[in-house]
């Protein structure tokens, strides 16, 4: 029991030093950040992914509502991040990792990534930072989880775009308090 948690840990390590790992953190985090929030349209969406099957011009509507440019770039994307977790997983075993580990690990990335002083006193940057960092996490952790559903392509583009719509709403919620908190605090 001991050896598997050493082990582990040594796989996390290492996967947070790794640049497909750290790549693939990044993308969903320029991602996330780049959706135009106000233009999301939350009903249609989920409306689209609690079907049981699209048509390719509902695929189409649904990659565009979500913010990419049409369908095939949302399938790129998809295929590329698939591809670094297929990578990751033959050195890394990420698919076995627990949701923890996979949380810290993104949360490690994050963190490396964020040099960020803070003012003392009011602390709305750092919550927001804490918020962002979270909603980041929890996107990441969920396009891993929808890996398995990738072997049938509309539940893979379905299951990720649940995910980018959580994960979009859950940073759009970072700046809603963020807006609340600098009010307050004023």
């Amino acid at each position: 029991m001991g050896s598997s948690i050493v082990q582990n840990k040594d796989y996390t390590n290492h996967l947070t030093k790794d640049f497909r790992f750290i790549e693939y953190v990044h993308l969903n985090k320029n991602f996330i950040e780049s959706i135009d929030y106000s233009n999301l349209d939350i009903e249609l969406i989920e409306d689209l992914i609690n079907r049981d099957d699209l048509t390719n011009e509902e695929l189409e509507i649904l990659a565009k509502a979500i913010g990419y440019e049409d369908i095939d770039s949302f399938k790129s994307f998809n295929n590329y991040q698939n591809k670094l977790i297929l990578e990751l997983d033959k050195e890394f075993h990420i698919l076995s990792l627990s949701e923890v580990e996979l949380y810290d690990s993104v949360l490690l990335v994050l963190n490396d990534d964020n040099n960020t002083t803070y003012n003392m006193g009011c602390f709305c940057d750092r919550k927001r930072s804490n918020c962002q960092m979270n909603a980041v996490a929890q996107l990441v952790l969920a396009n891993i989880g929808c890996a398995a559903a990738d072997v049938t392509i509309i539940l893979g583009l379905m299951c990720h775009a649940a995910a980018t719509t959580y994960g979009s709403t859950m940073l759009n919620n970072c700046e809603l308090e963020y807006q609340i908190c600098k009010k307050n605090c004023g």
